[in-house]
């Protein structure tokens, strides 16, 4: 607001009003080290191990079918999806000149997590089942075993 002015320039009303603003909760923001965040910590880091160690086992024994082990992934696909939107709200420290800052603009946090994980995340959820299934009836065979490789990326 106050481009190139240091804070010793300001007014008194201009530092009041610029602590105001830097102490005004942003809207619908997580703190990621609340409660709920180290529970829901806790669920995903549980859902990874239980992916890591069951999908080499999917992609070397089980061809696709709708049993339960199915509806399982899907389930562990839906709570990545929503690990994914929390990024959105959540807020993320920065390192500064001054210190760490908590970027609480949604904008800024947005912007930090298209440019940095969203990619991974997002290869990691891809449903490569409903990929095989539709390569299978596309080709009126059995997909290319290269396309069931695709599931590492899990």
């Amino acid at each position: 607001k106050h481009p190139g002015a240091s804070w010793n320039e300001l007014t008194t009303a201009q530092q009041v009003v610029l602590i105001r603003e830097g102490l005004r909760p942003a809207r619908f923001l997580i703190d990621p080290t609340g409660e709920f965040m180290k529970t829901w910590d806790l669920l995903t880091v549980s859902l990874l191990i239980f992916t890591a160690l069951v999908t080499p086992y999917e992609i070397a024994f089980e061809k696709t079918t709708y049993n339960a082990l199915y509806f399982v992934n899907r389930g562990i696909d839906t709570v990545f999806a929503i690990d994914m939107l929390l990024q959105f709200v959540l807020k993320v420290p920065k390192e500064t000149k001054d210190g760490r800052v908590w970027l609480r603009n949604h904008r800024q946090i947005a912007h930090r997590y298209l440019k940095g994980w969203f990619p991974i995340d997002l290869l990691s959820i891809l449903p490569y089942d409903h990929v095989m299934d539709v390569a299978h009836l596309l080709s009126d065979g059995e997909p290319p075993d290269s396309l069931a490789k695709l599931k590492i990326f899990r």
